[in-house]
Order: C-alpha cells, then sequence, then structure tokens
C-alpha cells in the first residue's frame, strides 16, 4: 500500500494537468504544482537566481570565453571612444593634435580604457548588483514562468522529480511493507 499511495501522491503532483471543474464547479482538480504555478513560479525562478543565473555567473562565463570576451572588449572600447568624443569640445580636438602631436586624442583614448580596465576589477561587486538589478531576472523568469501553459510548465518540471521517482516509490513499498509486518506482529495476526 504504501508503494500505491506514493505512486498516487507523485501523480497528483502533476495530474490532470489541465483544470477540471466538477461538482457543479465547486472542486477545480488539477496537479498540485501547476494549481500553485504563480507561487511555484516564484520560488523557482527565486532559486535559479541565487544558484545559477546571476551576473556574477554570467561575467565569468563571458570572461572564461575568449570569442565573447573579445566582442565584449570591441563594445566596452568603442563606448569609451565614443565618450570621449562627446565631452571633447570641438576646440580641443583641433588644438590637440597641432600642440601635443597627431594622435593625441588616439593616445589619450587609449590611456581611459586602460586606466578604467584596471580600475574596473575593484568595483566588481557594485557592479554586479548593479547588472542584477538592471536585468531583473528573478521577476523577468517569475512572470514567464507563471505564464507558461500548463502543460509546458508540467513538462518543464516533472523531468526534475521523474529521476528519483523510482526511489520514493521503492522506499513508500518498502516502509509499507515493515509498517504493515509491525501490525500483523502487534495484531497477534
Amino acid at each position: 500500500i504504501g508503494y500505491f499511495t506514493n505512486w498516487l501522491g507523485l501523480t497528483l503532483l502533476f495530474r490532470p494537468v489541465e483544470p477540471k471543474i466538477c461538482c457543479w464547479g465547486y472542486m477545480n482538480l488539477q496537479g498540485v504544482f501547476l494549481k500553485r504555478q504563480q507561487q511555484v513560479s516564484q520560488e523557482l525562478s527565486k532559486m535559479i537566481c541565487q544558484h545559477l543565473v546571476r551576473a556574477g555567473k554570467m561575467l565569468e562565463y563571458v570572461v572564461k570565453r575568449k570569442d565573447h570576451l573579445d566582442k565584449v572588449m570591441q563594445i566596452y572600447e568603442s563606448h569609451i571612444r565614443d565618450a570621449v568624443d562627446k565631452s571633447l569640445p570641438g576646440s580641443i580636438k583641433a588644438l590637440a593634435p597641432r600642440i601635443y602631436g597627431d594622435g593625441t586624442i588616439d593616445n589619450l583614448k587609449k590611456e581611459i580604457i586602460d586606466e578604467t580596465l584596471k580600475e574596473l576589477p575593484n568595483h566588481s561587486a557594485e557592479i554586479e548588483t548593479y547588472m542584477d538589478r538592471a536585468f531583473d531576472l528573478q521577476q523577468t523568469l517569475a512572470f514567464r514562468l507563471s505564464r507558461l501553459h500548463p502543460s509546458r510548465f508540467e513538462g518543464m518540471l516533472h523531468p526534475i522529480f521523474q529521476e528519483d521517482e523510482w526511489m520514493v516509490l521503492l522506499l513508500g513499498a518498502f516502509l509499507g511493507v515493515c509498517v504493515g509486518a509491525i501490525q500483523a506482529y502487534l495484531l497477534g495476526a
């Protein structure tokens, strides 16, 4: 009986997938996780964002992949160069090469890029906090998960449990046999 009750309990977590209204509209039958999809989505997204997908992990991924890092560096350098161009008045852009020689502005841009890259690691915690806040991954993920069709939500969540279902069922069967044997012994059968 332990095997059956565990099987029934695990089945009722996900079945029925679609809401089934019965008893003249007084009862809604739907899998427990699916009925609580909003709350499960919030908790699942919280766990995913705390342990898997967060700014620190994304930055770590980019740094470890040379092709991604090169693209990010190109974008960074382009933005710094544009920022320097926008911040320097036209008169300085025109006079600097005459006074200090050709390439002065380009050397300035290179120095700014080099100095900011040296200083960047000292601010990684603030950068990660800003990225987490700006991306708002937890809310975005929770919003999207909560709006999945119940069959897609079940299809995403159920495989997580299926891997260990056999163990829970076997444990339930074993405990059922043990409790049954103890009851039989105590009742003198």
